[in-house]
């Protein structure tokens, strides 16, 4: 359908300017959290982040031992058009990252990571199951959420100021959906708030012509 495959472009420009990413990428259990699923950022890369390993407050060991992880890159270009086999292969990297981290941090600190990747992901979460089921979001907010993200597709909305207000419009709209108790359970579930630099988060997910997204102009809004 026109619909889903602009969905899944909307999910491989998350991946692109967040690093996968969020997600995504999206089921419970350990390592398939909150952040687990479609695109997204990638958690290895936010677990990097000198402010979320302070947040974490991560050890001298935790620390060597995730520096130590590199985040797993995907070539769009392999795909070749293939949308929902790239959308695959970022869900299977972000898995794949989360039970890495999973093996370096206690559990009170997964639990905060969880919040964190929420943060980061923003309301593209809303569009991972985990978190609808969490929300119990019925299947017309399901809906209008998807042809938000469509639009948001379709309509294009380059970088700078207009992008980054197309962005922020869209937003405003998605939360809209959502019932007031909604809104509150979301927010409560992404924890207390973190500032975190989106420029130290490029370049660990996607890549396009086999250069990483780090440093490259115009790339999509998340």
């Amino acid at each position: 359908m026109r619909t889903g495959a602009s969905l899944l472009k909307i999910l491989v420009a998350v991946a692109v300017v967040a690093t996968v990413s969020s997600a995504m990428a999206q089921g419970g259990g350990k390592g398939n959290r909150g952040g687990g699923g479609r695109g997204g950022v990638n958690p290895i890369t936010v677990v990097k982040v000198e402010g979320v390993q302070k947040d974490l407050e991560l050890s001298g060991d935790q620390k060597d031992s995730i520096a130590k992880l590199e985040p797993e890159t995907v070539n769009f270009q392999d795909f070749q058009g293939d949308f929902a086999g790239m959308a695959k292969k970022m869900a299977e990297v972000r898995e794949s990252s989360l039970k890495k981290v999973d093996e370096i941090l206690q559990p009170p600190q997964r639990a905060r990571l969880d919040e964190i990747l929420l943060q980061v992901d923003g309301v593209a979460a809303l569009r991972q199951p985990t978190v609808a089921e969490k929300l119990k979001l019925t299947d017309d907010q399901k809906t209008k959420l998807t042809e938000l993200f469509a639009q948001r597709g379709q309509g294009g909305g380059g970088g700078g100021g207009g992008g980054a207000q197309a962005r922020e419009e869209r937003d405003a709209k998605a939360m809209e959906i959502l019932t007031a108790d909604q809104k509150s359970q979301f927010t409560s579930m992404q924890g207390k708030k973190i500032e975190i630099d989106r420029a130290a988060l490029m370049g660990g997910f996607g890549r396009q012509g086999g250069k990483g997204a780090k440093g490259k102009k115009g790339q999509p809004d998340a």
